[in-house]
């Protein structure tokens, strides 16, 4: 989702827009555990109003063409979904956006509608049996998860992403994208590299 559907990144916007954006800075810097540099990262939120992260959220712009590829997608009998590490708040609100079908991440606690500083990191994100890397967190135990609900083999998979926690997701789909990426290991491994601001070479990969 994050610099992937959207032309950015929704807790970069919030650390910018709330004032954190050192903080957080830190945080990554500091803390190599993904649920413990989930669950501090929130803490930074606390207090705010889900009609305040919602509004954010709705700021950041999606990839022009990315309703338009999804449409077309599903035109064509793939199911769509996102799979985040950000929050399910956002992610939902980005499937409407983008007629997507499915979206999987971390939920956002409130109480009367305001952040907690809680999150809920859910169990299909974390390494089971059936798990197909060592990670004890990752997005392709979420892949899988839906596969499996669907009767699906993650050769008949479009995995994209932009970051090196999506290395796993990208190496084991049936094609993988590097979306915009950064990461030098993406690159390498994925199937497809775009640069553009456009999802339109899916359009011709996707058969």
């Amino acid at each position: 989702m994050d610099n992937t559907l959207l032309n950015g990144r929704f807790i970069d916007t919030c650390a910018k827009h709330y004032g954190f954006k050192n903080d957080l800075l830190d945080l990554r810097t500091s803390k190599s555990d993904p649920v413990i540099l989930t669950k501090r990262i929130v803490v930074l939120l606390k207090g705010k109003t889900q009609t305040e992260l919602l509004g954010l959220a709705n700021s950041i712009p999606l990839v022009p063409d990315a309703a338009e590829v999804v449409g077309k997608l599903k035109k064509r009998g793939y199911l769509t979904d996102i799979i985040s590490d950000s929050y399910l708040l956002v992610a939902n609100l980005i499937k409407q956006k983008a007629g997507i079908d499915f979206a999987l991440a971390n939920e956002l606690e409130f109480s009367k509608g305001i952040c907690t500083g809680g999150v809920k990191l859910p169990s299909f994100f974390f390494n089971n049996p059936k798990s197909i890397c060592k990670h004890p967190m990752c997005k392709t135990n979420a892949v899988l998860t839906l596969l499996e609900k669907h009767n699906l083999s993650i050769e008949n998979t479009i995995d994209i992403g932009d970051s090196h926690n999506d290395l796993c997701m990208i190496k084991q789909a049936g094609l993988g994208m590097a979306f915009r990426s950064k990461d030098e290991l993406l690159y390498h491994y994925a199937d497809i590299t775009v640069d553009d601001n456009s999802f339109a070479i899916l359009i011709d990969e996707a058969r």
